[in-house]
């Protein structure tokens, strides 16, 4: 097994400011704790930051959900704590927050966009995703809020980063909407499918088929259905991901398709904008399985080219499933192999 890399210069300096406070018997959770508190306090939260690793993070001093996550996973890792990407996804759009693996198997999750550690008084131990997604709400909330007021000029601890309630009266977030109204929740690399939920009728269109450059609207061929809402302003979020993707989430489609004529000829199609190849164990070539969830049915199968985006003559590949209506109603399931990110989704009505 390879050593970890060791952290950059960058890293392990924010590492050692946001530890100063802690005594030499501080415990791992209060480890945690303070790295958290830090990148909450230290990186402004900015709407379209790019960061791509953390380095870029902790220098730019901004970052959305993703970026504050990504930093404090590897500010965990460089004091030896096993830290994962953990998500809620749909309902109030996705999130990315983090989940740390303590002593015994206990985890315990942390949300460095919103400065929050969650910590149940009643059990007297961190409680993870998997816990807060079952148990949710609990009296009293298990919530430790960053003080917004904190002076990053002082140590940071627990006693003086954190109280058990929210003193600055926050309206950003809301426990326990986050995972109550969530379509799902889970922890990267758990092993877990998350199931995107895509609702269709004829001629209904999710996204862009027609993207090929880029614009302050749409800078990325997936950007609209990455941020797609119905009308009722619910958001389908991961729709525009198959598979298992670069962040350990293991991603599956379910397309509801309803008001069909039976009998009809129905064609429903992907643009995919990149696939790449499976990136856990062999380099298996990209590829999209379709199956209507009905008896006798068989599978489609479509194998992708391995292409990224940026690309100077981007252009889309476009997968087509035609099918006849068995009924008013069609469920088809949508898995791959590697990963792909959609462009579009459509459901058409095929008039040959």
């Amino acid at each position: 097994m390879e050593d970890a890399p060791l952290p950059s210069a960058l890293l392990d300096q924010h590492v050692q400011t946001a530890l100063t406070g802690l005594k030499a018997s501080a415990s791992d959770y209060d480890k945690a704790a303070a790295l958290n508190a830090y990148i909450h306090l230290k990186i402004q939260r900015t709407s379209g930051a790019t960061a791509s690793n953390a380095d870029e993070v902790l220098e730019a001093g901004e970052a959305v959900c993703g970026g504050m996550a990504m930093a404090l996973i590897e500010m965990l890792r460089a004091v030896g704590l096993p830290a994962e990407y953990a998500y809620t996804y749909g309902g109030s759009v996705a999130h990315s927050m983090v989940e740390v693996c303590f002593d015994d198997m206990v985890f315990g999750l942390f949300d460095p966009y919103h400065g929050v550690a969650y910590y149940s008084r009643e059990k007297g131990r961190p409680l993870s995703i998997f816990d807060l997604e079952h148990e949710a709400p609990v009296d009293p909330a298990p919530i430790f809020y960053v003080r917004r007021a904190a002076d990053l000029d002082k140590p940071l601890s627990r006693t003086n980063a954190y109280s058990d309630v929210d003193e600055d009266d926050r309206d950003d977030f809301d426990y326990p909407n986050i995972f109550t109204k969530s379509n799902g929740a889970g922890r990267a690399n758990s092993g877990f499918v998350n199931f995107v939920n895509i609702v269709l009728e004829p001629d209904d269109i999710l996204g862009d088929p027609a993207w090929l450059l880029p614009d302050s609207r749409s800078p990325k061929p997936w950007s609209l259905l990455a941020s797609w809402q119905y009308p009722s302003g619910r958001y389908l979020s991961w729709a525009y991901l198959m598979g298992q993707t670069s962040l350990g989430y293991r991603i599956e489609h379910i397309y509801t398709l309803n008001n069909l004529v039976p009998g009809k000829l129905y064609r429903l199609k992907l643009w995919v904008a990149a696939a790449y190849s499976n990136k856990n164990g062999a380099n298996i070539a990209p590829s999209l399985t379709l199956h209507m969830a009905s008896r006798d049915s068989k599978s489609f199968r479509r194998p992708l080219d391995q292409r990224g985006y940026p690309d100077d003559s981007f252009k889309p590949q476009i997968a087509s499933f035609a099918f006849y209506a068995s009924g008013e109603g069609v469920t088809i399931i949508g898995s791959a192999t590697g990963e792909l990110v959609f462009q579009a989704i459509k459901l058409e009505t095929d008039e040959a």
